[in-house]
C-alpha cells in the first residue's frame, strides 16, 4: 500500500483577518484534512506541507492545541524537527504504523511562524 505524503494533507487557514502576532510571531489556526481509507501512515509520521500551506514565508515553528472530533482516539502530536505529524494509540502507547488511515481525517491546530 502507498504511503501518506504531504501533498496528501489539506491545509484551510481559518480566521484569516484574525491572525494574533506576538513578539514577530504570527498565530493561525489551521484545519488539516488527510487519508482517503487506501493510504497508509508512513513510519515515524505523516510528512506535513510546506510552511507557505500555512501562511508563513520564513519558517513554521509548530503546531499546538490540536484538537480532534470528539470520536477520534487518536493521540496528534506536531514533530517539528522533521516536520510531521505523528500519531499514537492510547489504549497501547505505541505509534500508529502501516495501517490505512481513514478517509478525511480532520484535525485544528494552532500553527505559529512567521
Amino acid at each position: 500500500m502507498v504511503a501518506l505524503t504531504a501533498a496528501d494533507v489539506a491545509v484551510t487557514q481559518m480566521d484569516i483577518g484574525r491572525k494574533v502576532t506576538l513578539s514577530k510571531k504570527k498565530y493561525y489556526r489551521v484545519k488539516l484534512v488527510f487519508g482517503d481509507g487506501a493510504l497508509t501512515y508512513p513510519a515515524l509520521g505523516i510528512p506535513m506541507p510546506p510552511m507557505g500551506k500555512y501562511g508563513f514565508v520564513r519558517f513554521l515553528d509548530g503546531l499546538t492545541d490540536i484538537e480532534k472530533a470528539s470520536d477520534d482516539k487518536f493521540i496528534y502530536k506536531y514533530d517539528t524537527a522533521n516536520n510531521k505529524l505523528r500519531i499514537w494509540v492510547p489504549d497501547t502507547g505505541v505509534e500508529l504504523g502501516g495501517v490505512a488511515v481513514a478517509a478525511n481525517r480532520t484535525i485544528y491546530a494552532v500553527a505559529i511562524g512567521w
